[in-house]
């Protein structure tokens, strides 16, 4: 980006595989962008993305004190439970579940929802079993809606 490396990994690896570096973009700044990308395994799949810095869950908070009920969707992603995946983040090891806890952010996240005391609904998506023993406690309703599927 504006020709610094941001990510560089000219290994041989699986579709799901994210690199991410935070960055200070300029509002009214144009950046110049180079992307070059190869793979050697199943289809070709490279992604783009950026995201606002988050505010630790704040917004959510905010919102949900003004809400009359809160629904909550959370869960695991294809994207980092499987087999032999290049997943660095507790809880798991190589895609493999080290641990059937929710991420600690999705946690960390659900109990300062609840913490406003408004109706609480959790919605999970996952392909695989989760401990959620805070929400069977506190929420209102919890439905497991799994991954959707292709349709979805």
């Amino acid at each position: 980006m504006d020709d610094q490396l941001i990510a560089e990994e000219w290994t041989i690896h699986h579709p799901a595989d994210t690199l991410t570096k935070p960055m200070h973009l300029e509002k009214g700044h144009a950046y110049k962008v180079k992307i070059e990308y190869f793979q050697t395994i199943r289809s070709a799949e490279a992604r783009f993305v950026w995201s606002m810095p988050g505010q630790d869950g704040k917004d959510a908070v905010d919102a949900a004190q003004q809400a009359d009920l809160v629904i909550m969707v959370l869960g695991l992603s294809p994207r980092i439970e499987g087999e032999e995946m290049n997943v660095h983040t507790e809880g798991f090891a190589g895609g493999d579940r080290t641990s059937l806890d929710l991420p600690k952010e999705e946690e960390d996240l659900l109990e300062a929802l609840g913490r406003t005391g408004k109706p609480l609904v959790v919605v999970l998506m996952n392909g695989s079993a989760l401990s959620v023993n805070w929400a069977a406690q506190h929420a209102s309703a919890i439905l497991d809606a799994w991954y959707s599927g292709e349709e979805g």
